[in-house]
């Protein structure tokens, strides 16, 4: 399961700021650093681009769920696959345009 997690910067800012006692700007350089090295890793090992939507099984921006709903809506989608969380819905025929490329077929 491909998931990218994102958040405003403003967001992220703060959250850097509570857990490691930095300021903000020193919290947003360490934010674009990281960013950069996770990008540069991302598209070198899976030929893809870091971030787009589309290279992702799921997408979910921690500033509306919470980095534990975020965790919680991603074992929840890999218990259930084809009926994530919604036990009403039609299961939705899966895309395996992206599959394979990097770890093989699975």
């Amino acid at each position: 399961l491909d998931v990218f997690i994102c958040a405003p910067m403003e967001e992220r800012v703060e959250r850097v700021c509570e857990r490691t006692g930095m300021g903000a700007e020193e919290a947003e350089k360490y934010i674009v650093k990281k960013e950069r090295a996770r990008r540069d890793y991302y598209n070198f090992f899976t030929l893809g681009n870091w971030g787009v939507a589309s290279n992702y099984d799921l997408c979910l921006d921690s500033s509306l769920l919470g980095l534990d709903g975020c965790g919680n809506l991603v074992v929840c989608v890999r218990k259930e696959p084809e009926r994530p969380c919604c036990p009403d819905r039609p299961p939705r025929p899966r895309c395996d345009r992206h599959r394979g490329r990097l770890y093989g077929t699975w």
